[in-house]
């Protein structure tokens, strides 16, 4: 008798992520203009679309089973906070293989 298996629909190489500055100060995101904000962004260090970009594609994880795999596709953008106004990348990543427990 042949067994079927169903695919785990929670297993997937694709996720989300969220990359935040960190502020060792507060900051009044909320009334500055988007040249304050980037000005902001620049003095604090926050990473750039150029380094950002380098960093995942040379990314590399190891997952459940124990093997490196790395990043085989990515979608970014830099956006801000409906209400508080606070920068942020949003990014979508499609690993090369399966980062999660079965």
């Amino acid at each position: 008798m042949k067994q079927n298996h169903k695919s785990n629909k929670n297993r997937s190489k694709l996720f989300g992520v969220v990359i935040n500055p960190v502020l060792s100060e507060k900051v009044d995101w909320k009334n500055m203009s988007t040249l304050e904000i980037g000005e902001n962004l620049k003095r604090i260090g926050f990473l750039d679309r150029f380094k950002l970009r380098e960093a995942l594609n040379n990314l590399k994880i190891v997952n459940v089973s124990k093997y490196k795999t790395t990043i085989n596709n990515f979608f970014c953008q830099l956006e801000l906070g409906s209400e508080s106004r606070i920068p942020h990348y949003q990014l979508a990543i499609e690993m090369r293989t399966i980062c999660t427990k079965r």
